[in-house]
C-alpha cells in the first residue's frame, strides 16, 4: 500500500508528533506490512508558542504542503491519503479546510487518524449557534471532513465524537510508546519495591523523614493542570503533616507563553506563603528529553496527571509512568477514567485539586511496581500500537 501521511514530526514535541513519527519508522520498516509511506511533513509550527495560532504563513504552508500530497499522487500512484484533523480552534480548522478542498479531490481512500478530540461535537453545537461564522465552520467541517473512509480513534470513547462525520469505518488504535526502561526488571524492580516499602514505613510515622515525588511532565500551563497539580500537592503536605512523610513536586515541560511562567512564580510564592511549605517545595526542570526524561522518571514515585486540556485524547505520559512502575494520578477527563480503569488504578476529578490530593496520598506506597509495569507490557507498548496501526490501515 502507497500511504501518503500528510502529518508532522517532532519539532514541536508532543503526544502526536511523537506517534506521527513511531508510524514513520516502525511502518516504514516493513515488519508490520508491506506499506510505502511518502510524508509530508506538515510542520505548521516550528514551537509551542506558535502552536494554535494564525497567519498568512501558515495559509503559504498549507497550501505547499497540500501540493506536495498531491504531487505524491500523481506521479507515486499512492490513493490513500493518511491526515491528522486539528481539534476545535478556528485557525487549525482553517489549516484543514484548506489542505481538504485541495486534496480530497485527488485521493480515492481518506483515513483520519484523531489524535485530538471534540471537533465532533464542537461541529455539532456549531449547527445551531446564534454566530454566523460558527454555523458556517461547521458546515465546512461537515463538507470536508464527511463521509470518509476510515477514522481511528484512541479509545472507544472518541467513537461518539467522530461519527458526526459519518466515516464508513471506526477502528479503535491505542497509543503506545517504545519502552522507555528496558532494563527494569533487571535494574529497576527492587529498588521501586524497596522504596515503595519506605514510603509505607514513613507514610504510618515510624519511618525516617523523607518526601514523596510527585512529578508533573506536559506543558506548563492552565488546561494541562498544571496550576491544579500544585495546589494538590500544596493541600497534599497539609495533610500529611506531621508525619516524617512531606511531599515535593517536580515539573518538566515548556512554558507555552511568557503569562503561563508568570503565573507559575506567582502560584508557587502564594501556595509556599499559604500552606507553610519550603522555598524547594517544587522545582521546575524545564524541557527534558532522552536520557534526561528517563533519570527525571527514575527519580519519581508517582506522576500527576490533572488535565483537562479540551483536545486531550489519550494521556502518553500516563502510560509511561506505568513503564517505570510509578502510579499515574489522572484526572477524570474524557478517556481516562477508560484507561485508568482497565488497570486497576482510581481517577480523580478534573478542576478539583481537594480530590487530586486525595489520590495523590491515597497512591504513597500503595501499588506493587511490578503490577504497573506489567499493565503498561500488556497495553502500552509501540509493538502493540503498531499491530493495531498497521491491521486497521490496511485492511
Amino acid at each position: 500500500m502507497k500511504l501518503v501521511v500528510f502529518a508532522h514530526v517532532p519539532p514541536p514535541h508532543h503526544g502526536q508528533s511523537a506517534m506521527v513519527k513511531l508510524m514513520l519508522d516502525g511502518l516504514g520498516s516493513g515488519a508490520h506490512g508491506d506499506f510505502e509511506l511518502l510524508h509530508v511533513d506538515a510542520r505548521f509550527s516550528d514551537t509551542m508558542a506558535e502552536v494554535g495560532g494564525s497567519g498568512l504563513g501558515k495559509v503559504v504552508r498549507a497550501i505547499r504542503f497540500a501540493a506536495r500530497a498531491i504531487h505524491f499522487r500523481l506521479t507515486e500512484g499512492a490513493r490513500v491519503f493518511y491526515y491528522v484533523p486539528a481539534p476545535p480552534k478556528f485557525a487549525a480548522m482553517a489549516r484543514d479546510w484548506i489542505v481538504l478542498a485541495l486534496c480530497r479531490p485527488f485521493f480515492p481512500k481518506v483515513i483520519f487518524h484523531w489524535h485530538a478530540v471534540g471537533l465532533g461535537a464542537w461541529t455539532e453545537e456549531a449547527r445551531t449557534s446564534g454566530e454566523l461564522k460558527d454555523r458556517l465552520a461547521a458546515c465546512l467541517n461537515r463538507l470536508l471532513l464527511g463521509r470518509h473512509h476510515r477514522s481511528l480513534v484512541l479509545t472507544g470513547w472518541a467513537r461518539s465524537d467522530v461519527a458526526v462525520f459519518a466515516p464508513r469505518e471506526i477502528a479503535v488504535v491505542g497509543n503506545g510508546i517504545a519502552d522507555p526502561c528496558p532494563d527494569f526488571d533487571r535494574e529497576r524492580l527492587e529498588t521501586r519495591r524497596a522504596r515503595v516499602e519506605s514510603l509505607r514505613r514513613s507514610l504510618l510515622t515510624d519511618g525516617l523523614p523523607d518526601h514523596y515525588r510527585v512529578c508533573f511532565l506536559g506543558h506548563c500551563m492552565e488546561e494541562k493542570g498544571l496550576w491544579d497539580a500544585m495546589r494538590a500537592v500544596a493541600i497534599a503536605a497539609a495533610q500529611l503533616r506531621p508525619r516524617p512523610l512531606g511531599i515535593r513536586l517536580a515539573i518538566a515541560g515548556e512554558f507555552p507563553t511568557p503569562r503561563d511562567r508568570e503565573t507559575f512564580a506567582a502560584l508557587k510564592d502564594s501556595l509556599a506563603a499559604e500552606f507553610g511549605l519550603a522555598d524547594d517545595w517544587v522545582e521546575h526542570a524545564g524541557f527534558v528529553g532522552g536520557e534526561a526524561k528517563r533519570r527525571f522518571l527514575e527519580r519519581a514515585d508517582c506522576l500527576v496527571f490533572p488535565t483537562r486540556y479540551a483536545a486531550e485524547s489519550f494521556g502518553l505520559v500516563a502510560a509511561e509512568a506505568l513503564a517505570f512502575g510509578i502510579p499515574p494520578v489522572t484526572s477524570d477527563w474524557r478517556m481516562l477514567p477508560e484507561l485508568m480503569g482497565a488497570v486497576g488504578l482510581p481517577v480523580a476529578t478534573a478542576g478539583d485539586p481537594g480530590s487530586i490530593a486525595h489520590e495523590l496520598v491515597a497512591s504513597i506506597g500503595r501499588d506493587d511496581p511490578a503490577r504497573l509495569r506489567a499493565e503498561f507490557l500488556a497495553r502500552f507498548t509501540a509493538e502493540a500500537h503498531l499491530e493495531q496501526l498497521a491491521q486497521a490501515i490496511g485492511r
